[in-house]
Parts: structure tokens; C-alpha cells; sequence
């Protein structure tokens, strides 16, 4: 875990940065609760004085906001911002992942976005929606999600449901804190099922490896080289 403060007096600004294989709880100012994902880092006031609560979030997070009507929380992640009064929802906003995803719990969320050429894009979430915002195309779209396998993270588990591999990888590599590397297209092999953080990677591997579907080399320093197929 790393914390650092920049700023003085009521503008002091903190941000706290969770490495590769971790995860950290984090209780803000106004009691709003947030889960920080591996890999991750959230950038906050000490305290929220102006008529917004507003936090910065790279990487992923669960928020559990607490509520104030005349004070609204706002979550910005890349060219997205989600803005609360009070609820449950999960962001996800990776650099090497190919779009932002918000995917509300309870409550409702609103959800702006800009776009190419800057050109601002809004929805409403309900519970159990989910918003991507697809950094490539510049859209935003809206589509039902299972909450059990977004919010698998939180419990110690990868969950999957007809996943594809480089997602599941990209996963492993954040909680394991490895490298990977391809030997041939992978985009086509999913996975479905539910797996424990606490396994070691080599148990994970050895896991997907039964299937058929992949193997997997490990070399040194920690680098897992995917080779589709059978060995």
C-alpha cells in the first residue's frame, strides 16, 4: 500500500495506491465506504467542504456511498463520471482494458461520458445494469450484468461465465503480479466457473490447463506464457 498527500490546509488531497495482489478497504470523510481491487489507486480530499464529493479512481473499486441529497458524490474514471447520492456500484476502469465499466447494485447512478470529439454522452443505471464506455469507439452502451461475476473480486474469487481468456489473464496477472505473453490466438477460448484468489497461480493454471483449451509455460522472472491447445 502506498499513501501520499499533496496539497495544504482544507484542498490536502490524498490518494492511496494498492498494488499488484492486494486489495484495501478505505472509509472516507463523509463515512461512504470504498473496496480498492488490485492494481488500483483512488484520489480523495481529507474532507469533502464544497457543495460535491468527488473522488478519482484508477484501476477498479466497490462503493458503498453514503447519503446526502444537497451533496452530490461524483466517481471519475478516464473520460466517465458517475454521480450518487447514495448507493452501491462497482467501477472498473484499467488501463489495459478496452472499455470503462459501471455496474450499479442498488440504487440508480447516472453516468456521463465524453466521447470523440467531446461529445457528452449520459444514461441512468438501475440495479443490476451495467455502462461501458468503449475507449476505442468513443460510445457508451448499457446492457444487463451478472452482479455474482463483477463483484467476484470482492469476495476472494474469480468468477467467470463464458469469459474469455486474455480477460480472465489480465486478472491473473493484477492478483499474481505476472507478466504474460501469447504464442498464437486465445480470443476464442472462454471459461465459465468460479475459482478462490487464494489458490496459488500454478494451481489456477494447472486448473485451466485440464481443460484442453490452453497450456500454459512459466518463465523467469514471472512470466506465464499462453500457448493455445493442448501441449
Amino acid at each position: 500500500l502506498i499513501y501520499t498527500a499533496t496539497g495544504s490546509g482544507a484542498g490536502v488531497l490524498n490518494t492511496i495506491t494498492v498494488p499488484r495482489g492486494a486489495q484495501y478497504h478505505v472509509v472516507l470523510a463523509d463515512s461512504s465506504e470504498a473496496w480498492l481491487n488490485a492494481a488500483s489507486s483512488m484520489t480523495y480530499p481529507a474532507s469533502f467542504d464544497g457543495n460535491t464529493r468527488e473522488v478519482i479512481i484508477r484501476g477498479e473499486a466497490y462503493f458503498k456511498v453514503a447519503k446526502d441529497a444537497a451533496k452530490p458524490f461524483l466517481v471519475t474514471a478516464g473520460k466517465t463520471t458517475i454521480q450518487v447520492l447514495g448507493t452501491e456500484f462497482d467501477v472498473m476502469a484499467y488501463e489495459d482494458e478496452d472499455a470503462v465499466r459501471s455496474s450499479l447494485v442498488n440504487g440508480s447512478v447516472s453516468i456521463l461520458a465524453y466521447g470523440k470529439q467531446d461529445r457528452a454522452q449520459k444514461v441512468v443505471l438501475q440495479a443490476g445494469e451495467q455502462a461501458a464506455f468503449d475507449k476505442s469507439t468513443g460510445l457508451l452502451r448499457v446492457k444487463h450484468v451478472d452482479l455474482d461475476q463483477v463483484l467476484g473480486w470482492r469476495f476472494g474469487e474469480f468468477r467467470c461465465n463464458e469469459t474469455g481468456l486474455p480477460a480472465i489473464m489480465r486478472q491473473i496477472a493484477r492478483w499474481y503480479d505476472v507478466s504474460v505473453e501469447y504464442r498464437g490466438p486465445v480470443d476464442h477460448i472462454r471459461f465459465s466457473g468460479e475459482l478462490s484468489r487464494k489458490h496459488r497461480v500454478q494451481d489456477i493454471l494447472d486448473i485451466l490447463s485440464d481443460t484442453r483449451k490452453v497450456h500454459f509455460e512459466m518463465k523467469t522472472p514471472a512470466t506465464i506464457v499462453v500457448i493455445p491447445g493442448s501441449k
